[in-house]
């Protein structure tokens, strides 16, 4: 774990990152504490280390119980789906060859505090209206195309 929630509260959520995305959900973390949720941050470094670890610590990192989970990966989204579940969301690329400047690609497909936030609160909102997993991957194309001094383009 790299944040745990504040005053010992029941862990709503879980937003889970690697690398430079942690940041980004940290961002994320303080945005939602401000909504009054309580949010755990999980620094996924190696998935290979964290499933070797013992069934106890990870259901102690990942408890079961806490169906909301985000996952921010500045990649591919594959894989990610085995630690949010059904009912999570995956912000990721799932395309390759878009081409502009970062900031701009990155607004584009949700690598904003807010985009993570709104999506954790989409999973929450899920879990307790008792909804089947209405979750999965955050599709780009779902997204309207940001005002870029450079036109994004695809090879």
């Amino acid at each position: 774990m790299l944040s745990e929630v504040p005053d010992g509260s029941e862990v709503e959520g879980i937003i889970m990152a690697t690398g430079g995305e942690v940041q980004l959900a940290l961002a994320a973390q303080g945005l939602l504490a401000g909504r009054g949720h309580a949010v755990r941050v999980v620094n996924m470094a190696s998935w290979e280390l964290f499933d070797d670890q013992p069934e106890a610590y990870r259901h102690e990192v990942l408890p079961p119980t806490v169906t909301a989970r985000v996952a921010v990966e500045e990649a591919s989204t594959m894989g990610w789906e085995r630690y949010t579940g059904s009912a999570g969301r995956v912000i990721g690329f799932n395309t390759f060859g878009l081409s502009a400047p970062i900031a701009d690609l990155q607004q584009h497909v949700g690598f904003t505090a807010e985009h993570v936030a709104d999506e954790m609160s989409a999973c929450s909102r899920v879990r307790q209206l008792g909804e089947p997993g209405a979750g999965g991957q955050s599709p780009v194309a779902a997204r309207p195309l940001p005002v870029a001094p450079a036109p994004l383009r695809s090879w």
